[in-house]
């Protein structure tokens, strides 16, 4: 992370695989102490309604720790940041997260700029990996 750009830190795992062009030039490192939110959340919660990520790529490594979450939240609506040049830095890339939510039914919208919801397909969204698209997905139409 840089401290003077709160907005660009990130999950490292193991040795970083090349330089980023965004990266700021001075990066300072923490380690931290990680739990899925299934085995924080425990039995703790029957369903959660919404989900609101945006963890510069580590979003599919996010998707595999809750799954059971994910599984018994019928109603769940996400917001996430989908970029797959940056979920490629991740063992749970884009394939995994597409596949990881088209098998539980979720459909996925584009939130374009006024903040209106633009219908997608999974493709689409997986053609141009350098794109950051905001997204929300969700089991039901969104109306």
């Amino acid at each position: 992370f840089d401290r003077y750009w709160s907005g660009g830190s990130h999950i490292e795992i193991g040795a970083r695989q090349g330089a980023d062009s965004h990266t700021p030039t001075v990066l300072e490192r923490e380690s931290v102490k990680c739990v899925s939110l299934d085995n924080y959340l425990g039995g703790k919660l029957d369903k959660v309604d919404v989900i609101k990520m945006d963890i510069e790529g580590a979003e599919g490594l996010a998707l595999k720790g809750m799954s059971k979450i994910i599984d018994r939240s019928r109603n769940l609506k996400m917001m996430m940041e989908f970029c797959p040049a940056m979920l490629a830095g991740f063992e749970c890339d884009a394939d995994f997260v597409v596949q990881f939510l088209e098998s539980r039914g979720f459909m996925c919208w584009e939130i374009a700029v006024d903040g209106g919801l633009l219908p997608t397909r999974w493709d689409k969204i997986t053609q141009d990996p350098e794109i950051i698209r905001n997204v929300i997905v969700s089991r039901q139409g969104l109306g």
